[in-house]
């Protein structure tokens, strides 16, 4: 039995991380594997993190919680409960989580593994420094994508040769309205097209790209509207764009919502304008709901499609681009649903939660049969796979 300790801020329903340790525990075998998480952070979405720490005790883990800001009383409490629950490695999150776990794990002679979920492009300041003198010295890094992992290389080239890729996981999102019912909710027709777009509202998800190439489509096909899931900081700088280009009316905001099952069922034609895509969550919960996907040439999209087989990629920042990749898919209807079919043939294959599981505790036993940070061998630790 391998026990392994993760670090973690929260487990709410808010980003990729929570969703994809919540597969881990659930695919990976019981009899192998046991779960901790140690929280260090309240968080304010309250019953979204109650609904999933329901489900990850329900998959057989333990959920431990410590409200802390301090390094070094994080780096104490990781170190008390890793030897009380005889932890075998030590598993961290982002980077307040890594050099607390670094502290930890290097005082017990426990192997770290620490978790790159976005590219390195945008950190600066003290965490780029911390964060740089303890991510080299981990025993492994898993990244979500293979861009995020050349990003950390270039960042933290003393990473170099203890990096490795395991993409996430992915589930089909469920739907419970029917497609009409809920197009009758967006005020779309059913000769309408709707395009869609899943993501938080920040400068670099680029939807300024998408909204202007929508303009450029919409003044041909008079029967499509602009869908945009979620919110954030630009949302007002957004609206404002839609209003003056003169698209209120087919420009639909939807706010912050969870139901997001509901709208991929209801959409034709899905958008990602992203310029620094990590993985791309959402775009293969699109491609599960076989919709068609354009993507930014950006980050990780690459790695999701190949052109013209399962999607299309168009220069990133380029609207006329996009515009046309739009349009093709506009007037022909039967090429949109191969592509669709294709998209969810691929991601069914490639990004199952079962494979995901699997690659990710084929690392985890090479970094323990192969560390040198024990003062005693593994197995007397407890920790076997078979």
């Amino acid at each position: 039995m391998v026990t392994m300790l993760h670090i973690l801020e929260t487990l709410s329903d808010f980003g990729g991380t929570p969703r994809k340790l919540l597969y881990l525990t659930k695919y990976a075998n019981r009899n192998q594997c046991k779960f901790i998480f140690l929280l260090f952070r309240s968080s304010s979405l309250d019953k979204d993190f109650e609904s999933l720490e329901k489900e990850f005790t329900q998959h057989g883990a333990t959920i431990l919680k410590f409200n802390t800001t301090s390094f070094l009383k994080l780096a104490w409490k990781i170190r008390l409960e890793a030897m009380r629950l005889e932890a075998d490695v030590i598993c961290t999150h982002y980077t307040r989580a890594l050099v607390a776990g670094y502290l930890a794990s290097k005082s017990l002679g426990l192997p770290l593994i620490h978790h790159e979920h976005s590219s390195a492009h945008y950190r600066k300041g003290i965490g780029r420094v911390l964060g740089g003198f303890c991510l080299p010295r981990a025993e492994a890094t898993i990244c979500n994508s293979k861009y995020t992992m050349n990003t950390i290389q270039t960042g933290y080239p003393g990473a170099t040769g203890k990096l490795h890729v395991v993409y996430n996981p992915v589930e089909e999102r469920l739907v419970g309205v029917e497609r009409r019912a809920f197009r009758d909710q967006v005020g779309a027709r059913s000769s309408d097209i709707l395009i869609g777009h899943v993501g938080g509202m920040i400068p670099q998800r680029d939807q300024k790209t998408l909204i202007k190439a929508f303009r450029e489509i919409h003044s041909e096909f008079t029967n499509t509207k602009l869908v945009l899931i979620g919110d954030g900081p630009v949302q007002s700088e957004l609206k404002s764009l839609v209003q003056s280009l003169g698209l209120t009316t087919d420009v639909i905001f939807t706010g912050y919502t969870r139901d997001v099952g509901e709208y991929l069922n209801a959409i034709d034609i899905y958008v990602n304008p992203t310029l620094d895509e990590g993985f791309g969550i959402a775009v293969v919960e699109a491609m599960l709901a076989k919709l068609p996907v354009i993507l930014s040439d950006q980050g990780a999209h690459p790695e999701l499609v190949l052109e013209g087989q399962n999607g299309f990629l168009y220069p990133g920042g380029d609207a006329e681009s996009l515009a046309k990749k739009v349009k093709l898919l506009i007037e022909n209807p039967d090429q949109r649903k191969n592509i669709g079919i294709k998209a969810y043939e691929s991601a069914k294959t490639s990004f199952a939660p079962s494979i995901f599981a699997s690659n990710y505790l084929h690392i985890v036993e090479s970094i323990l049969k192969n560390s040198k940070s024990s003062n005693r061998p593994i197995q007397q630790r407890g920790a076997q796979w078979s």
